[in-house]
């Protein structure tokens, strides 16, 4: 990623209102009034998630943790994630907006 991409994501990230709501998980949302993800949100989302899968140190996120290989970190990490769980979750709208 240029420097001139993180530029413009921080650029973009400040400017999303402090008020605005936060994207949880379905499974761990908080209270407050669910609603489905409006599909401006969605689509930064899935912008913000592609330009994360394409930094050159994103390999370790890029896909889940093999239980197989590694047993114990699901021990010490109580809710793994991953970029390809995220991608996943949100075409499948599976995560919310959560009234604040």
């Amino acid at each position: 990623m240029s420097c001139l991409t993180n530029f413009y994501l921080v650029s973009f990230a400040q400017s999303i209102p402090k008020s605005r709501s936060k994207v949880v998980s379905g499974q761990y949302a908080g209270s407050g009034t669910r609603k489905r993800l409006p599909k401006d949100d969605a689509g930064i989302c899935r912008y913000l998630l592609k330009q994360l899968e394409e930094h050159e140190d994103a390999w370790p996120f890029l896909e889940p943790v093999g239980k197989r290989e590694f047993p114990e970190y699901y021990k010490v990490i109580k809710r793994p994630m991953d970029f390809q769980t995220m991608r996943t979750k949100l075409q499948d709208g599976r995560c919310v907006w959560v009234g604040g």
